[in-house]
């Protein structure tokens, strides 16, 4: 009788042991879980905070430009008729330009034409995207306050005609000196696009002698 109380006394605290050990498993496992939470919903908030402070920063460069561009025009008209020799005219970038095929999958290989009386330059041709960056500038001669400068831009096809994507239609007595800023793409007047017409491109002027 004595030694089959002992094994029962035995057992009962070998049993009492084993829930221990499992109560204080199921703590440590639920303090991990714990931990973890805080550590993602520290990870989420950070990444929010990120984006707030990008989106500031973003819209503090967008305001710096505006201002730049606005002074720039109140302050410094284009040169007159007799003084003008020389326009340089930078195209730096575009964004947001609309898909290349009809499905809308494919990117676009954009291009610039830019065209003044019978001066015709182009920029390289960017592959693939649909906010191509060229920072290329061009020199044209021999105009005056009124003409006007068109740039187009172009989607390069190898196999059939290139399309349009939008134009952009300067007139040189808008345009002054310093003059920095986005211009929104529009269509060709009295033609009928076969796809809208989307993104801006951002120009910059300067005058020469």
């Amino acid at each position: 009788m004595r030694l089959q109380y002992e094994a029962e006394e035995r057992a009962k605290r070998e049993w009492a042991e084993l829930q221990q050990k499992q109560q204080l498993w199921e703590q440590q496992q639920y303090l991990a879980q714990q931990q973890a939470a805080q550590e993602a919903a520290y990870q989420q908030q950070l990444w929010y905070m990120q984006q707030q402070a990008l989106a500031a920063q973003q819209a503090a460069m967008y305001q710096t430009v505006t201002t730049t561009t606005t002074t720039s025009a109140a302050a410094a008209p284009p040169p007159k008729k007799d003084t003008i020799s020389r326009l340089y005219l930078t195209v730096a970038e575009a964004r947001g330009l609309r898909s290349a095929d009809l499905l809308g999958i494919g990117k676009p290989d954009p291009y610039c034409i830019l065209q003044m009386r019978d001066q015709r330059l182009q920029t390289r041709k960017e592959k693939s995207t649909t906010n191509p960056v060229w920072h290329q500038e061009f020199e044209f001669t021999f105009f005056g306050p009124t003409d006007e400068l068109v740039v187009s831009m172009w989607d390069r096809d190898r196999f059939s005609k290139d399309d349009f994507l939008g134009q952009v239609v300067l007139r040189l007595s808008d345009l002054s000196d310093g003059l920095r800023r986005w211009f929104p793409m529009t269509g060709r007047p009295g033609v009928r696009e076969p796809h809208a017409i989307k993104g801006e491109i951002f120009l910059q002027v300067r005058y020469g002698r």
